[in-house]
């Protein structure tokens, strides 16, 4: 497939309602561009000539449906990516500790590969919040990124710019 073939709107179009029917995604969020690029990568990559192979196969493959999703979703995370929310996360846990007697339950969606998640339970531990009192559920649309938040293994520089107590606090989280 040559590297600058233009897309029919119809394909993606079909591309972009497979997308919303089979994982939910908002077409209004997906920029034309991208999936045009997207669906150009994939071509060459399977091996197809054209667009309209690429939507038969679309059609009839699941795993290829998860490689589209991963290759569309942005999956931008870190430990503890937004000091000042998490700054604010810390007082919070101080004052639902200090009044709540039940054990809390958070959810982090979209968590791509976990970094937010395990970065909530360094701060509720920070907060001397104990693990057996909370639960953090982790969903994201991508499997792939799954597979890592589970795995729960990053690389050795991940918490470089983490200050020395929520480091600490992450080389504490046991599953």
């Amino acid at each position: 497939m040559n590297s600058h073939v233009n897309i029919e709107p119809q394909i993606i179009e079909q591309v972009v309602h497979r997308l919303a029917d089979a994982a939910g995604i908002d077409p209004a969020s997906l920029e034309s561009a991208r999936i045009t690029w997207t669906i150009e990568r994939r071509c060459r990559h399977l091996g197809l000539e054209d667009p309209s192979a690429y939507l038969a196969r679309l059609a009839s493959s699941v795993a290829e449906l998860e490689c589209l999703i991963d290759a569309l979703v942005i999956q931008e995370t870190r430990f503890f990516r937004d000091p000042a929310v998490f700054d604010h996360l810390r007082l919070w846990a101080h004052e639902i500790a200090a009044h709540c007697p039940s054990s809390l339950r958070i959810l982090s969606a979209p968590c791509s590969t976990g970094q937010e998640a395990y970065s909530l339970a360094a701060m509720l531990h920070c907060a001397g919040i104990p693990s057996s009192a909370f639960t953090i559920d982790a969903f994201d649309i991508s499997n792939t990124a799954l597979a890592v938040a589970q795995r729960g293994v990053y690389p050795a520089g991940a918490l470089a710019n983490v200050p020395g107590d929520l480091q600490s606090a992450c080389g504490t989280l046991q599953n």
